[in-house]
């Protein structure tokens, strides 16, 4: 006959069994792990016809932390207008493909199983086979139309968003090849109509997880590796930019 329980035992092992649990739960799952290597503050370059110059510039966009409430987890893709100037025909990128304005933000998940103990090597093994990750769209909306024309807004829930780290010797490695060293990836985003968007990009900074809000749209700022007061603006001028006011300025990595 097995010996009988006291509940001193019991208790020991109520309390064993909880504390193993908790620290399952407390380790990150792979979704944790991919939204967080997806976050920061980036860049990605484009050609603008501006009173009948052309300039080369900057669209900013963030990936953030979505709402804490989210479950799954999410982060937020926030996309800043360009808000370029009226004397602005068109924009396009290094193959004279037009690039669209863009405004808005989505948010996205990684589905699949939370295997909580397998997942900082389910994590480095996907990174290594697919220099990335496919994430689901859970909701979100952008406002997409060309230079000078009004925008339609395409519901892109459902669809996907790929963020893949782009090889060194790549032509999208050469489109940045003047932007200042960091994490170079190539987003990707499909709505379920087949609108889809691309965009090759810098990271502009080590995190973009501040929570802070966005700064007046339509100051040209500076793209720097340490962020600025004002470094969320959604079109740089480059190698020239404007300071708030109008007042043109030279960046320091061209003095």
């Amino acid at each position: 006959m097995p010996p009988r329980l006291t509940p001193v035992i019991l208790a020991l092992a109520t309390a064993c069994v909880g504390a193993a649990t908790a620290r399952a739960q407390a380790s990150p799952s792979l979704a944790d792990l991919a939204l967080d290597w997806s976050r920061g503050s980036f860049a990605t370059p484009l050609y603008c016809e501006i009173d009948a110059a052309t300039q080369r510039g900057l669209r900013r966009l963030e990936i953030v932390p979505g709402p804490r409430h989210a479950r799954p987890p999410t982060n937020s893709l926030r996309f800043t207008p360009l808000d370029l100037p009226s004397g602005t025909a068109r924009c396009f990128d290094d193959l004279g493909r037009e690039e669209l304005e863009v405004a808005g933000r989505l948010e996205f998940r990684l589905d699949g199983p939370e295997r909580r103990d397998s997942a900082l090597r389910d994590f480095k093994a996907r990174l290594r086979r697919d220099r990335g990750f496919e994430f689901r769209i859970a909701r979100g909306q952008l406002q997409l139309g060309a230079v000078g024309e009004s925008r339609r807004r395409v519901d892109f829930a459902g669809g996907e968003l790929t963020l893949r780290e782009i090889s060194p010797a790549s032509d999208e490695a050469r489109l940045l090849r003047d932007l200042p060293p960091g994490r170079r990836l190539l987003m990707t985003i499909q709505a379920p109509s087949g609108e889809s968007l691309r965009f090759p990009m810098a990271r502009s900074r080590d995190r973009a997880d501040t929570g802070l809000p966005l700064a007046p749209a339509g100051l040209a700022v500076q793209f720097a590796s340490e962020p600025s007061d004002s470094s969320r603006d959604g079109f740089e001028v480059r190698p020239h930019f404007l300071r708030a006011g109008g007042r043109l300025g030279v960046p320091r990595r061209a003095r």
